[in-house]
């Protein structure tokens, strides 16, 4: 019989599971979509008119883009697969490193890289079926339940890691987008120029304010949030320790990306420049920050259609390319994952079931 649990505490499993499950209460998929999917209806449907201006200001063919979407080469299109799924890999390493310094030590029990993996998974599902990363929130929830972390703790991790992919993305975007055009920048382009910059520069004043007065703002918290500010606080420092592999492995992650744009246009057919593939995988990334719909489902292949175009494609060949990354870094999250989280929470009925 399992013990009770006090309002607002998060339940967790008396003994732990040897793998890593979704949650089958609010956050069950079921739920998600229930709550979410008018969000999602309203990114296709920015999608659907950007489609329609398209086609009057750019004169898009749409039978000339389905013909190039059915020539997709199956190996290519597998090939840029592997690598996002790969990059998922090295972001759950990257994050067991930003864990090591914040997490007791041995023998209390230590979240495995296929843990990781897991709610890595779990939660970049969520991030495609809701706006504003609220899957980051997510996974740290999940990381509290299999680890011996307060929620506060778990969520500082987070924190940092999110912080690093922040850094690291607008950092790289502004190299890439200054080596592409150098000072000839389209109106478009400076906006998202001026967006990197604002991200960039709010993370790490948010980072730096942290670390020099964190001490100070810890004496102005009233008492009872002392102890949820100490988690966080344990969450933030306790990466410092492994900052140089944190930040290998941050360019191997956004190289990875730039990689898997290339093989996506390959796919097509079409030999991209490493440099512009390496620019749009930034630019996609970075407007998946707009909190507007999940994953920046519409405001994506807008920016990027726009960006390749202004480098010199053809407006039906952008699309195209748009399309097929959006293809292995959106839409084969929602086929791949959710079969993966059904199973998961099935065999944690099984488990749990023969364990009793």
């Amino acid at each position: 019989m399992g013990r009770s649990v006090r309002d607002g505490e998060l339940p967790v499993a008396e003994q732990p599971l040897p793998f890593v499950t979704p949650a089958a209460d609010r956050w069950s998929l079921r739920s998600v979509l229930g709550r979410e999917w008018r969000r999602m209806v309203i990114g296709v449907g920015i999608i659907g008119l950007l489609t329609a201006f398209g086609v009057r200001q750019l004169h898009l063919n749409i039978g000339n883009i389905l013909a190039e979407l059915r020539q997709t080469s199956p190996g290519f299109l597998s090939v840029a697969l592997g690598i996002y799924y790969v990059s998922i890999l090295l972001r759950a390493w990257r994050w067991q490193y930003i864990l090591h310094g914040s997490l007791p030590p041995p023998p209390s029990p230590q979240p495995r890289l296929r843990s990781l993996t897991a709610m890595y998974l779990w939660s970049w599902l969520l991030n495609c079926l809701t706006p504003a990363k609220l899957g980051e929130l997510y996974r740290g929830y999940l990381l509290k339940r299999a680890a011996p972390v307060g929620l506060s703790q778990a969520l500082g991790s987070v924190v940092v890691e999110r912080a690093a992919d922040l850094l690291g993305l607008c950092t790289l975007f502004l190299v890439a987008i200054g080596a592409t055009f150098g000072g000839a920048l389209a109106s478009p382009l400076r906006r998202w120029v001026l967006w990197a910059i604002a991200l960039a520069v709010c993370t790490g004043l948010v980072l730096w304010l942290f670390v020099r007065f964190r001490e100070t703002l810890a004496r102005m918290l009233p008492p009872r949030f002392q102890s949820i500010y100490r988690g966080l606080e344990a969450g933030v420092l306790g990466a410092r320790q492994e900052i140089p592999k944190i930040l290998v492995l941050t360019a191997a992650i956004w190289g990875l990306e730039g990689v898997r744009f290339y093989f996506a246009a390959l796919a097509l057919g079409l030999a991209l420049p490493m440099l512009i593939a390496f620019l749009a995988a930034l630019l996609a990334s970075l407007l998946t920050t707009l909190p507007i719909t999940p994953s920046g489902l519409g405001f994506v292949e807008a920016g990027v259609t726009g960006a390749l175009v202004l480098a010199g494609f053809a407006p039906d060949q952008a699309v195209a390319v748009t399309l097929v990354d959006r293809i292995v870094a959106y839409w084969s999250v929602l086929v791949i994952v959710p079969p993966l989280w059904l199973a998961a929470i099935a065999l944690e009925r099984w488990f749990r079931a023969h364990r009793a």
